[in-house]
């Protein structure tokens, strides 16, 4: 065996023993968490005066896309004030409450808050609890679309694969609080109510079933 050949081995068997001690892991890009359910609370005030179609669209949008619990409208007032303050206080939140129902909104309580700051009085607060579906908080700034100048390897450097399906998925969730486990109906709900809904009927009446008739062509039955 002449020594190129020697020398030709020996580089293979080198290259075979670097190979099987070098890492086979590659580092998994995609991303592990899921839609995340954000809750909140939405807080809005406003002077009565300003209680215009601007304010109640604004409210209902809002509302329609994060609400997560009844709406409470609180009006406050002056309690030294002429003429039956609370009860005018208390007309201007159902005024504003009807005008908010006609938005289907229709889980409104209203109350009447007395306050000593005069500069607080005469004021509308609108509150209510909020829930968002939103994309994993890992995704966040994380969505591809490159900039100006900005190549495909920068872009990609950092980026967990999946965001934008996580991102389109949360956007379709109706109703982010299902996501909790939450119970939504009261208490004791769970399976026994299916099984009452049911018992006695169908197959679950404990009897047997009636026996079939045989099949008979149309020109047998003539």
């Amino acid at each position: 065996m002449n020594d190129s050949i020697k020398y030709t081995l020996l580089l293979l068997s080198s290259l075979g023993l670097l190979a099987s001690c070098a890492s086979m892991d590659v580092p998994n890009e995609l991303i592990p968490q899921r839609v995340e359910v954000h809750e909140g609370t939405f807080d809005h005030s406003f002077p009565v005066s300003m209680g215009d179609e601007a304010n109640f669209n604004f409210i209902a949008s809002e509302y329609e896309r994060i609400g997560a619990g009844p709406m409470v409208i609180t009006a406050t007032y002056n309690p030294h004030a002429p003429n039956d303050p609370a009860e005018q206080a208390r007309l201007a939140g159902n005024s504003i409450a009807n005008s908010l129902r006609t938005r289907s909104i229709h889980q409104i309580a209203v109350k009447a808050l007395p306050v000593n700051d005069y500069a607080s009085a005469g004021q509308i607060l609108v509150s209510f609890d909020t829930a968002e579906a939103k994309p994993p908080s890992a995704c966040e700034g994380r969505e591809l679309g490159l900039a100006a100048g900005q190549t495909i390897s920068e872009e990609l450097d950092g980026y967990h694969i999946g965001c934008s399906v996580e991102a389109q998925i949360a956007r379709q969730i109706a109703n982010p609080r299902d996501l909790t486990g939450r119970a939504q109906g009261g208490e004791g709900i769970d399976g026994r109510r299916t099984v009452n809904a049911i018992q006695g009927s169908g197959y679950y009446d404990d009897k047997p079933n009636k026996q079939l008739a045989p099949l008979e062509s149309s020109a047998n039955t003539q």
